[in-house]
């Protein structure tokens, strides 16, 4: 979500590594323009600016993050696009470049800049966080790992290891090094933030932890009124994820009495009304968004999510539709055109929709998972067995893909390839009791493996496993090896 906010300390950071007073009093006024919310004034000064002095790195990102708000990023990638062939052998100029890019353009461009400058630790960090959105989680974290060997005080690097490690589900390390990013630089608001979020997706939900880091989020820039702002609607998604969307209300209702012409807030709000089927003030907060900005694609898909809600699975796809017309690269547009296509019995157009939603975000495990369910409960196994099979070459790390591969595998007799896969899933979930249980009863039943078979029963009652059936057949299976 853009949310146009600008933090003091912020500015302050981009001052000291100015190192120059020319370029000092000059960002000084930048900050001052949007601070009074004259953007256009700002690009043209920062602009300048990056001109004037194309070694200033900071003023280039908050000019990149500038032009990238305002929607000028295809204006943006030709300006940098042009940099970079000017200058090809500064690593720098090409990492400005890159960070710009999507998809495999942007893992191509930064794998050639770490090659070419093995040095450059924001290289390495860009370059994981590329990885990380196309799927690879294991190489983006070993680009994470990288950077933050050759900069340890670089608080991006630790960030990006932090995103790639909840990723993967290594919670404890992903706690871990969010913690680092904000005692390495205290304005990083965003590390917090983030932590915030994934504490409340935690498993029970650690909301008080959740939101004392919020409140710090917002004594880290107590002098700027926009990140009150935003501290605001970061209360709200976190209310909102928590179920408590009574609250969430409130929260974006504070936000907008200091920012009555956010678009992005009154989306946000339209869906908490959405959730507690308030339709018409839902209904109220999207007309309000699309008068600000009649382009908005998350506005669309708010009213999507609204007609979705009330089984208007036409109006839905309608919605969604024009959501994606605006954000073609957006993954969960298309996915939720699937989804509404699935509930209206149009199996077809829904599998395609799932597969185009998961090529525009290969990292998404959920829609892979979509597409192979959708397939499977419709009786189309070998469909099934192809998705999750090239589900799981692009997120290998994820044991729900794994597991439903290996139950596929089952329903059409590929024994061997069934035990392949949950044992893929069991170095990813070790303690899953579901799986080893199925992995057991693969090995007795149908490769016809006792004391495999014997050993992953055993695990599974180690794990908690509950049936009560398992312990005669661990006895029977006992009485069979030892004769």
């Amino acid at each position: 979500m853009k949310i146009a906010v600008w933090s003091a300390l912020l500015f302050c950071a981009t001052l000291a590594q100015a190192g120059n007073l020319e370029i000092h009093d000059r960002l000084k006024e930048v900050d001052r323009q949007l601070r009074s919310g004259k953007q256009s004034e700002a690009i043209t000064a920062l602009e300048q600016i990056v001109t004037d002095h194309p070694q200033a790195l900071q003023a280039h990102l908050l000019y990149q993050k500038t032009m990238g708000e305002v929607g000028r990023e295809r204006d943006l990638i030709n300006a940098y696009k042009a940099r970079a062939k000017a200058h090809p052998d500064d690593a720098q100029t090409q990492y400005l470049y890159a960070r710009l890019l999507d998809g495999r353009a942007a893992v191509t461009s930064l794998r050639k800049l770490t090659r070419k400058h093995p040095e450059y630790a924001r290289g390495w960090v860009a370059y994981s966080s590329a990885l990380r959105r196309i799927g690879q989680l294991d190489k983006a974290l070993d680009a994470a790992v990288k950077g933050t060997e050759l900069d340890a005080a670089f608080a991006d690097g630790f960030y990006a290891r932090a995103r790639v490690l909840e990723q993967l589900g290594r919670n404890e390390e992903a706690d871990r090094d969010y913690r680092a990013v904000f005692k390495l630089d205290p304005a990083h608001v965003d590390s917090r933030y983030r932590l915030a979020h994934f504490l409340t997706r935690a498993s029970p939900p650690r909301a008080n932890e959740a939101f004392a880091l919020i409140d710090a989020a917002a004594d880290a820039a107590p002098n700027d009124p926009r990140n009150r702002i935003h501290n605001q609607i970061h209360r709200g998604i976190a209310l909102a994820t928590l179920g408590r969307d009574r609250e969430a209300v409130e929260a974006y209702e504070s936000a907008l009495k200091r920012a009555a012409s956010d678009p992005l807030v009154l989306v946000l709000l339209a869906d908490a009304y959405s959730e507690l089927s308030e339709w018409a003030l839902a209904r109220r907060s999207i007309d309000r968004a699309l008068a600000l900005d009649p382009r908005l694609a998350s506005a669309y898909a708010a009213r999507g999510y609204l007609e979705f809600r009330q089984d208007n699975y036409s109006a839905a796809i309608k919605a969604y539709r024009r959501a994606s017309r605006e954000e073609p690269k957006e993954g969960r547009h298309l996915f939720y055109i699937g989804l509404a296509y699935e509930r209206s019995g149009k199996i077809r157009e829904a599998t395609s929709y799932y597969r185009r939603a998961g090529a525009a975000d290969p990292g998404n495990a959920s829609y892979r998972l979509a597409l192979g369910a959708t397939l499977e409960n419709h009786g189309k196994l070998r469909n099934a067995f192809k998705a999750y099979r090239s589900a799981v070459k692009s997120i290998p790390d994820n044991a729900d893909l794994w597991i439903r591969l290996g139950h596929v595998a089952v329903e059409l007799r590929k024994t061997k390839d069934a035990s392949k896969a949950w044992l893929a899933a069991l170095e990813l979930a070790p303690k899953d009791p579901e799986l080893l249980l199925a992995l057991a009863i693969l090995h007795d039943e149908s490769l016809n493996e006792p004391e495999a078979a014997l050993e992953y029963y055993k695990r599974y009652l180690r794990a908690g496993g509950k049936d009560a059936r398992v312990a005669e057949w661990i006895a029977e299976l006992e009485r069979r090896t030892e004769k």
